[in-house]
């Protein structure tokens, strides 16, 4: 190797000198998060024939009825029913949302009647 061939390297080289040293790079900012943060969590009240979930979120949403369907007792769709939403489109009192499951616990006056899932309603209008 010839020196003159190592004159692009040396000018390189000077000019880094000059311009402060190698640069770091900046910083990067960490990602944000892509899932939602956890629902709080909250103790509804249940009626006497409800049998109570592992756990329960806040409601995110306001559903209502996309069918008829009945109301469980439990999250088992073959288990003890205790009522029916017949109202097609009629508002749900969301009282929770069943943490894990995509089930959520009706109620009236504050108190829980049941599970309905929520597959079986859609969100309200609006």
């Amino acid at each position: 190797m010839k020196i003159s061939d190592r004159t692009p390297v040396v000018w390189f080289l000077a000019a880094l000198a000059v311009a402060g040293g190698p640069r770091a790079a900046p910083a990067a900012t960490p990602p944000a998060p892509t899932t939602a943060p956890a629902a709080p969590a909250v103790t509804p009240k249940l009626a006497a024939n409800v049998k109570p979930a592992a756990g329960y979120e806040a409601p995110t949403e306001r559903l209502v009825t996309a069918v008829s369907t009945p109301i469980f007792a439990d999250l088992n769709p073959l288990g003890q029913t205790t009522g029916q939403l017949d109202r097609v489109g009629a508002p749900v009192t969301v009282l929770a949302k069943v943490r894990g499951y995509d089930w959520v616990l009706v109620g009236k006056d504050g108190v829980g009647i049941g599970y309905v899932p929520r597959s079986l309603l859609k969100p309200a209008a609006g």
